[in-house]
């Protein structure tokens, strides 16, 4: 893992504090919107069967505010973690999501 998603909640939660002051179009969101949406895509593509992709884009305020929401619940966590939860979501899956996601 390597980027925005592998750092950890604590740092993300203070990055959106300082850089973009909580707002969803600073320089900080916009990093890890992208990050995400490369993430998601990759994802979809490789384990999601193609009758179950996903076709339809996340909204990068959406996004940001999920993650914020994450990550305040969960500063040990780490920002991939958090949009693992948000997929899970998104695609109705069963097993609930926390802090701690098993492969």
């Amino acid at each position: 893992m390597a980027g925005v998603g592998a750092e950890g909640c604590a740092k993300y939660v203070e990055k959106r504090r300082t850089h973009d002051q909580g707002a969803f179009d600073g320089e900080y969101a916009y990093a890890v919107v992208e990050w995400v949406r490369g993430y998601t895509s990759g994802y979809n593509y490789a384990v999601n069967p193609p009758e179950k992709r996903r076709r339809v884009p996340i909204f990068s305020s959406a996004t940001v505010a999920y993650l914020d929401k994450y990550c305040r619940d969960f500063p040990e966590g780490v920002v991939e973690h958090g949009a693992r939860c948000l997929l899970a979501e998104l695609n109705n899956d069963v097993k609930p999501c926390g802090d701690s996601i098993e492969e």
